[in-house]
C-alpha cells in the first residue's frame, strides 16, 4: 500500500544509510521497496549477500493519530524486549538510528525471515491450518508470560504492550488497578 504516511528514499540515501547500520561500505547493494503494512516505508536490502529489512518512519510533517507518533521508537523497544524476554520466532533488531544525521527521520534494520503472510496461504490443508494455529497460541503465551518490572513491581509485558497501542482503551485503568502504575507511567 502506497500511503502518505510513507517517506520513501531515494537510493543514494538508502545506500548511505546502510553503510552507517554496516559500519562499512558493502560490496554489493540493493533496495527493493516492500508493499504492505500502513505507517512506514519498508524496505529488503541485499547488501553483502545479506538480506536485511530497513523501517522507516513517517516524515514529522505527516498527521497521525496520537497513539501512532513516535511509533518506530516504540517497535524498536518492543523488538528489544521480544528479543531479550521470548524464544519465539521473529526479526532481530539489527540496527536503530535516530540521530537524523543520515536521513530525516529514525529508521532501524532488522534481520530478513523468509516466508509469506498467512493470508497468502489458501491452499493450505486443515492439518497445516492447525499446526499453524497451535504455533501462533504457543508465540502468543510465550509473550503474554512476558513479566518485567516497573516500578519495582512486576508487570505482565502484555498489559503494557496493550496499554501503548490501545490508548483509546481502559487498559491504563486496568494497570493501575492491579499494578499500581498511574496512567502517565
Amino acid at each position: 500500500m502506497n500511503a502518505v504516511t510513507k517517506k520513501w528514499l531515494p537510493d543514494n540515501v538508502i545506500q548511505a544509510m546502510t553503510e552507517k547500520a554496516l559500519g562499512h561500505t558493502p560490496s554489493n547493494f540493493s533496495a527493493t521497496p516492500l508493499s504492505g503494512g500502513f505507517c512506514s516505508a519498508v524496505y529488503l536490502i541485499n547488501a553483502d549477500s545479506e538480506k536485511l529489512v530497513l523501517k522507516v518512519a513517517s516524515d514529522d510533517s505527516v498527521k497521525v493519530m496520537r497513539h501512532e507518533r513516535a511509533y518506530i521508537p516504540t517497535e524498536v523497544q518492543m523488538l528489544k524486549l521480544l528479543n531479550e524476554s521470548a524464544d519465539i520466532p521473529m526479526p532481530k533488531l539489527l540496527f536503530y538510528d535516530d540521530s537524523r544525521t543520515v536521513c530525516t527521520v529514525p529508521y532501524f534494520f532488522m534481520s530478513f525471515i523468509e516466508g509469506s503472510p498467512l493470508s497468502y496461504n489458501k491452499d493450505m490443508t486443515d492439518e497445516q491450518g492447525m499446526a499453524v494455529q497451535e504455533e501462533m497460541g504457543r508465540i502468543t503465551r510465550s509473550i503474554c508470560n512476558i513479566t518485567l518490572l516497573l516500578a519495582e513491581k512486576p508487570c505482565k509485558a502484555a498489559a503494557l504492550i496493550s496499554a501503548h497501542f490501545f490508548p483509546h482503551c481502559n487498559h491504563r485503568a486496568l494497570l493501575h488497578l492491579t499494578h499500581g502504575i498511574s496512567p502517565g507511567d
